[in-house]
């Protein structure tokens, strides 16, 4: 005798009566719940690192005259976060500057040297995307951990 769910065949496979076709749009949303949940974690992991990488220096330029060390001067790096679910075979997630982008983006976040509003002078990149792809790896380890626990125990 076995413990847990029971299987049972029935015209093509079932678990508990329920076949394997019945099962599948359900298990695939119990991941995509999960995944989609991870992406908004990325997203908003994404724009309080931004919030929070600083340049090292104090700048001043139009209306932020002694601004603190930061990156933030109109929102538009950050407010451009987002993601984006991929589905086919499995389900795959993008997170970042996935639906629009702009150059300076790419530009602060690897660092650069002579140009934009800071010529002759080095600006240390904010390595968020390095960030950001270290913080959902883990994030979507947790997701699928998740999803397999929803599964397991019906929840």
């Amino acid at each position: 005798m076995t413990s847990g769910i029971k299987m049972v065949r029935v015209g093509g496979g079932a678990i508990d009566g329920v076949a394997y076709r019945s099962m599948a749009p359900r298990l695939q949303g119990i991941y995509e719940e999960e995944m989609r949940d991870a992406g908004v974690d990325g997203v908003i992991e994404a724009q309080r690192f931004i919030d929070t990488a600083g340049t090292g220096r104090s700048w001043s330029w139009s209306n932020r005259d002694g601004a603190p060390a930061g990156r933030i001067d109109s929102d538009t790096m950050k407010e451009a976060l987002d993601y984006r679910l991929r589905r086919g075979v499995g389900i795959g997630l993008d997170v970042g500057w996935v639906n629009f982008w702009q150059e300076y983006f790419t530009a602060q976040d690897l660092g650069f040297n002579e140009g934009g509003a800071r010529p002759d002078q080095f600006v240390a990149g904010m390595g968020m995307i390095s960030h950001l792809r270290s913080f959902m790896r883990d994030r979507v380890d947790q997701a699928m951990e998740s999803a397999e626990q929803r599964i397991l125990y019906g929840l």
